[in-house]
C-alpha cells in the first residue's frame, strides 16, 4: 500500500484504519497530505467560516472495498449479486454498535479472530469465509446507540 493511500485509510478510522496500520508507520503516514489530485474522488475539501479550504486524502469506494477484501458474488436470479467480505464495509462499520469514535478492545479481539480465521481453515468459527453485508451488520450491533452517547 502506498503511503498516500495509507494516509487516506487510516483517516478513515475503524477497520481500514486498523488494515493500514498493519503495513505502514503511524510516522509514515502522518506526513500527508500528499498533494492536489486531478480526480475528486482523491480527496476530500472542507472550508471553515472564513472560506478557508482544508484539503486531505480520502480514499475511492473501490479502494475502500478492495481493503475490506470484497468479493461480487453472483445471485443465480438474473444480473443480482452481492457483496461479500472479509472485513466489515465503511459504511456497515460507520454508526453501528461498535463505532464509538476510537478503536476498542472488543474491536482488536473481533479484528484478531477474524484474522486467524482467514489464516487457518482449521479454526472453527463463523467468520472463516466472507460474509455479506447482513451478516456485518448483526456482528457489529455491539452496544446500539453507545456513539450518541459518547458525543
Amino acid at each position: 500500500m502506498s503511503l498516500q493511500r495509507s494516509h487516506a485509510a487510516l483517516l478513515c478510522g475503524g477497520f481500514l484504519w486498523r488494515i493500514a496500520v498493519e503495513y505502514v508507520s503511524l510516522s509514515e503516514a502522518v506526513q500527508g497530505p500528499w498533494g492536489i489530485y486531478n480526480d475528486d474522488r482523491y480527496m476530500f475539501t472542507v472550508k471553515d467560516a472564513d472560506g478557508v479550504e482544508y484539503v486531505d486524502d480520502n480514499l475511492t469506494i473501490d479502494e475502500m472495498d478492495i481493503l475490506c477484501g470484497v468479493y461480487l458474488t453472483f445471485m443465480g436470479i438474473c444480473d443480482q449479486t452481492a457483496k461479500l467480505s472479509w472485513y466489515p464495509l465503511v459504511y456497515i462499520f460507520d454508526g453501528s454498535g461498535e463505532d464509538v469514535g476510537r478503536w476498542m478492545d472488543h474491536n482488536e479481539m473481533l479484528w484478531e479472530k477474524q484474522n486467524k480465521s482467514i489464516l487457518n481453515p482449521n479454526v472453527n468459527n463463523n467468520l472463516h469465509i466472507p460474509v455479506n453485508i447482513t451478516q456485518w451488520q448483526d456482528k457489529l450491533r455491539g452496544f446500539g446507540g453507545s456513539w450518541h452517547s459518547v458525543k
